[in-house]
């Protein structure tokens, strides 16, 4: 029985031994694990170290700004501005204002009432101590009259009759001539769109009118200055002179020529299809014009046997032509008399008609 006690207890400190070793082991290999990390905290400390005394001894200088470093131009501010230096008075002067309108629509007269003391005024003796004008426009908005026209059975024949229409109100449009001329001029000189033209008369004027409606309000108005306008070109046409310009357009998605031929005292516009290469009949636009005095230059040779009886728009060599001839006139006849030829070569071209392939052959 003694015996096999203490087999018992060998066996418990054997392995109690085992396992403080076991024990040992682990805490051991902890301490190296953590050694390790505690030299690698020291090398980030001593790097910080360093960064930090760099940065302490670059705090004196300038700051990164895109003149100096990569910074991109986004980074980089503004210097404030200056205080603008104080300038001198300039010395005084009377001042300007608007002059009052001399025949005024109308008149208000406004009287002293009450003194500050309290006493009432009367209208009596008083005299006139300041006037001012205040302009304004009133609401505008399209006056709508209702035409009716009624019929009559005639007792004699037995014929329905109907009354006239008005003639300053037509039957045929809703617009009057107040509405087509404030159109033509929104359009014509303002140059404004239909599309803005329509939110214009709605937004100004309260009037729904659509781009279609414009567009034959339009019409009707080019009808009607159709006759001034020949006028005009008339006026143009009898001039000594006739400067001319061009520019392009755009008329239905398409490039056009506008024309602005014009003298002393007149302007006539038009507006041409644009060929290629470019030529506008001035002949059949300016129809009885005198040779040689719409600026312009002959198209060459073989523009000439393509086109007829077309000009080319105008040049500086045109224009001088035009001065010379002028200068030539002042000088003399006869000088005037050689002007004038190359003035016509220069300034309108009417080449002949093309010729025949078969005899040109034959020639």
């Amino acid at each position: 029985m003694p015996k096999s006690g203490n087999d018992s207890s060998s066996r418990d400190g054997a392995h109690l031994v085992g396992s403080l070793l076991a024990r040992i082991d682990r805490l051991v290999a902890q301490i190296a694990a953590r050694d390790e990390r505690i030299d690698e905290l020291l090398a980030q400390v001593k790097m910080l170290n360093a960064r930090i005394a760099e940065l302490e001894a670059k705090r004196g200088g300038p700051p990164k700004t895109p003149d100096n470093s990569s910074l991109p131009p986004s980074r980089g501010q503004k210097a404030n501005a200056e205080p603008p230096a104080v300038k001198r008075r300039r010395k005084g002067r009377p001042g300007v204002a608007r002059k009052l309108a001399e025949n005024p629509d109308a008149t208000r007269r406004f009287y002293a009432e009450r003194c500050a003391c309290g006493a009432v005024l009367g209208e009596a003796g008083q005299e006139l101590a300041k006037e001012y004008d205040h302009i304004d426009i009133p609401p505008i908005r399209p006056i709508t009259t209702r035409i009716e026209l009624f019929r009559a059975t005639c007792p004699c024949c037995k014929t329905r009759v109907t009354a006239s229409t008005p003639a300053d109100m037509p039957e045929g449009t809703p617009f009057g001539p107040g509405i087509a001329s404030m159109i033509a001029y929104l359009h014509g000189c303002q140059m404004i769109g239909f599309k803005r033209l329509t939110e214009v008369c709605q937004g100004l004027f309260g009037l729904t009118i659509s781009q279609g409606a414009i567009a034959n309000v339009l019409a009707r108005v080019g009808e009607a200055i159709a006759a001034p306008a020949e006028r005009i070109a008339a006026q143009v046409r009898a001039s000594e002179v006739i400067a001319s310009d061009e520019t392009s357009a755009r008329v239905k998605g398409k490039t056009w020529w506008q024309w602005t031929f014009g003298c002393a005292t007149a302007v006539y516009p038009r507006c041409a299809v644009r060929h290629r290469p470019r030529r506008y009949d001035l002949r059949a636009r300016l129809q009885g014009a005198a040779q040689g005095r719409v600026c312009g230059r002959p198209p060459p040779a073989r523009s000439r046997r393509r086109h007829h009886c077309r000009a080319s728009p105008p040049s500086r060599k045109a224009t001088g032509a035009v001065a010379r001839t002028q200068a030539d006139r002042c000088r003399g006849p006869q000088a005037a008399g050689r002007g004038i030829p190359r003035l016509q070569r220069q300034a309108v071209c009417v080449p002949e008609a093309p010729r025949r392939r078969a005899d040109q052959q034959r020639k």
